[in-house]
């Protein structure tokens, strides 16, 4: 398996992984929320999303954005006390193919990831 099929295959398991993880606890949660799983492997979009209404409001939002550009796994958005990042380095990934996103660019370069 080439390193960007191993890439798709892993964000798609992470963002699935946390969903279903969600699902376990839906007594936690409010009964019209719903967390959804959005992976799209020709784009190299993954995406947890909370979609449904709460308090009579419409409520929907993306607690996790991961994305494959130039090569490298792009963190847009982790809204969650999991650490997506050191998750795919667990995994394998190489610092230098992940990307915090929702980092300024200028702040990137103090990680220990990649800054674009």
């Amino acid at each position: 398996m080439d390193k960007m099929s191993r890439y798709r295959a892993l964000c798609r398991r992470i963002v699935r992984d946390i969903a279903k993880t969600i699902e376990g606890q839906e007594d936690r949660l409010p009964k019209d929320l719903e967390t959804v799983s959005v992976c799209d492997n020709q784009t190299g979009q993954y995406l947890l999303m909370n979609i449904g209404w709460q308090d009579g409001r419409r409520v929907r939002g993306t607690s996790v954005h991961l994305r494959l550009k130039g090569g490298k796994i792009w963190v847009e958005d982790d809204m969650t006390n999991l650490d997506i990042a050191e998750q795919l380095v667990e995994a394998g990934v190489p610092k230098k193919d992940i990307v915090l996103g929702f980092q300024p660019p200028d702040r990137r370069k103090y990680t220990d990831f990649a800054a674009a």
